[in-house]
């Protein structure tokens, strides 16, 4: 199913706090390349790239009850996280392992002490290492749970112009899951595709390279995206320059404040008023 969104532009958009990640967890000296964060119980739980880790840090950025959790054994490249349910576990993806001459994304349950307890190869094959899974929901409805992942959808050719994400839907049964839906995703003002977030029936996408957010509603009776939805630009300086350069993960809180965590801006295409706001956690309000 193709679904192509030419959303309302909303400017009601307010930023509420934001610390970088090294402030909270003791490390001054690490960088942590966040990419995925999620919002459970009075905490934000974030992971890296680059560090076997998930960072704990209170909803208030309290950087006293900042905790980090190790993951082991050891991995690497998790792009998202999420977390169903107050008891855990957490599930966490990696954008992607070869397989011969293709990759494929890996989900973890992973539980609160940081052991793996077992993994699952995600059936959706690609052809180059960076176009693996991006962003991660899993949601429980009528006694079914549900796996979204967020791809960003390969190019069938070096002409094809244009980018889009793919939204892919299973059902999980006994560790083992079953496609449901097949969304292509093409969105007025994103350039690509970085994470998501579903809180009761409306989902939150964010675009690194636009700087922006959209929310819209979903239909699980339907399994479909319902409305164009509403479009949000991150904060730009005077000039309209992106301040906000390397979003990438993303996370309701409530209904009204959602919390995205950014990764280290990459010099050969930033310019220096991205770095105050990278590898850090932001906490934003949409307002009516």
């Amino acid at each position: 199913m193709e679904v192509y969104s030419q959303s309302v532009e909303r400017d009601y958009f307010e930023l509420i706090d934001e610390k970088k990640i090294s402030d909270l967890i003791h490390k001054k000296n690490n960088k942590f390349e966040a990419s995925g964060v999620a919002s459970l119980d009075g905490f934000f739980y974030v992971i890296f790239d680059n560090h076997s880790i998930i960072a704990k840090i209170p909803h208030d950025l309290n950087k006293k009850e900042s905790q980090i959790i190790k993951v082991r054994p050891k991995v690497h490249d998790i792009e998202a996280i999420s977390i169903p349910e107050s008891e855990g576990p957490f599930y966490l993806i990696r954008e992607a392992k070869k397989f011969g001459k293709q990759y494929l994304s890996i989900l973890y349950r992973v539980d609160f002490s940081g052991k793996i307890l077992d993994s699952l190869e995600i059936p959706f094959p690609f052809r180059e290492a960076n176009k693996g899974a991006e962003g991660l929901s899993i949601q429980k409805r009528n006694d079914k749970i549900y796996l979204f992942v967020l791809f960003e959808k390969e190019k069938e050719s070096p002409k094809e112009k244009g980018r889009f994400g793919s939204l892919l839907i299973y059902e999980w049964k006994k560790f083992e899951i079953k496609e449901l839906a097949f969304l292509d995703l093409s969105f007025t003002g994103f350039k690509d595709f970085s994470d998501l977030s579903i809180r009761d029936d409306r989902i939150a996408i964010v675009s690194q390279e636009s700087s922006a957010l959209w929310v819209g509603k979903f239909d699980f009776d339907r399994l479909e995206i319902q409305s164009d939805g509403e479009f949000y630009r991150f904060p730009r300086d005077k000039n309209g320059k992106h301040l906000y350069c390397s979003i990438e993960g993303v996370s309701w809180i409530d209904e009204k404040k959602l919390v995205f965590v950014s990764d280290v801006s990459q010099k050969r295409k930033r310019h220096l008023k991205c770095k105050p706001k990278d590898a850090s956690i932001h906490i934003f309000q949409i307002k009516e």
